[in-house]
């Protein structure tokens, strides 16, 4: 049995590899990747979707991925969903905001609002 948190993927190559080499194999070849990270801008952006995380993304950034705004789009009412169904209103001018993976974005025309519905991380 593996632990496998707080362990980087090279660690855990070894502690395989270490495990089955020599005892029941003479050669091993250990791969560990972890899956992609992602978030998601949905709404009146051009191109609304799953987006890669690449690490540190401020909304600005999160909406230039998405194509930037629509030309119907309200520069004013951002919100932030997290996976938990939490919404937050995000002023742009604090282009220090931050993103992280399964965090949604929504912008909303200029006569809509946030929406209801909560975020499952499935879009």
């Amino acid at each position: 049995m593996f632990k496998l948190w707080a362990k980087t993927a090279g660690e855990l190559q070894n502690e395989i590899y270490d495990l089955y080499v020599p005892k029941l194999y003479r050669h091993l070849t250990v791969t560990v990747s972890t899956g992609d990270r992602v978030y998601y801008v949905t709404g009146e952006v051009k191109l609304p979707g799953r987006q890669l995380y690449a690490g540190q993304m401020t909304v600005t950034k999160a909406i230039t991925t998405a194509g930037d705004f629509t030309d119907f789009a309200n520069h004013r009412k951002v919100w932030l969903i997290r996976a938990n169904g939490q919404r937050i209103k995000v002023q742009l001018q604090r282009k220090h905001c931050e993103t992280r993976p399964k965090i949604r974005w929504f912008i909303p025309t200029t006569r809509s609002r946030c929406p209801a519905e909560s975020f499952n991380g499935s879009v």
